[in-house]
């Protein structure tokens, strides 16, 4: 389960092979995502060469489960150390490394600010699959038998489903961490550990995170935006009014 980035290409090249690619197939995502990803808005200003041939660009590429790259003839891998593995009509090229799209962090980090964030996940400092960063301090012990800065520790996450809407995994750690997951934290997703609902917080300046207690678990993710609880709602009340509607003008009719 990887990722691919695609430099000069049409956007919507890969649609119809199912191929994921960081930049999405729709418009229609958080703008912090995209100034990440594509390089609009703030992070365009600072960083005008965002995922285009810069040693910085790597760690999010990393990060973001990446192994692929698919450029046009000529044109420079988004890797300083990629290798090309295939040329013709397009150029492919492998990534040096690439995070797993799903993983239990030890090592965390917590800013303030977008702008700390970003400039430490592009420093040689960020370790993308092992650390994670985060905009708060985590309700989860932090001691011991927790995790913290440099802490490390043994873990198995195993994705047993993934699909548009849902994703299920079985987790087992042998102390606390986060568990990233790395998709975007789009509105409308939840999560539940064991059956019971978690909050999902943002992990990786955009990314999926939970906190996990040590021990085996359930892990599922399930997008239910409130908008479909609303238009559930009001279906259910429009076909109620018109039952009640027909109802009383067949009394009405009878009498």
């Amino acid at each position: 389960m990887k990722r691919v980035v695609t430099v000069g290409l049409r956007p919507n090249i890969l649609m119809k092979y199912e191929i994921e690619k960081i930049g999405g197939y729709s418009s229609l995502f958080p703008a912090k995502y995209r100034e990440m990803v594509i390089g609009h808005g703030t992070i365009r200003d600072k960083y005008p060469n965002l995922l285009i041939g810069s040693a910085a660009n790597e760690n999010i590429l990393e990060m973001l489960n990446v192994k692929y790259a698919l450029t046009k003839p000529g044109r420079a891998p988004p890797w300083p150390n990629a290798r090309r593995i295939y040329s013709g009509d397009v150029d492919i090229f492998l990534a040096p490394d690439y995070a797993k799209r799903a993983y239990i962090s030890y090592d965390y980090r917590v800013f303030k600010g977008e702008t700390a964030m970003m400039e430490f996940m592009k420093s040689p400092g960020f370790d993308p699959g092992k650390m994670v960063l985060l905009w708060k301090e985590p309700q989860i012990k932090v001691g011991p038998d927790g995790f913290g800065t440099g802490t490390t520790g043994s873990s198995k996450v195993e994705i047993t489903s993934y699909e548009n809407e849902s994703v299920s995994m079985e987790v087992e750690t042998d102390r606390n961490g986060i568990l990233v997951l790395a998709d975007q934290n789009y509105p409308g997703w939840i999560a539940s550990v064991d059956g019971q609902e978690r909050k999902i917080i943002d992990a990786n300046y955009v990314l999926k995170g939970l906190e996990i207690e040590k021990g085996r678990h359930r892990v599922e993710f399930e997008y239910r935006p409130n908008t479909f609880r609303v238009g559930a709602v009001i279906s259910f009340l429009t076909l109620f009014l018109c039952a009640c509607a027909v109802v009383i003008e067949r009394r009405r009719s009878i009498k």
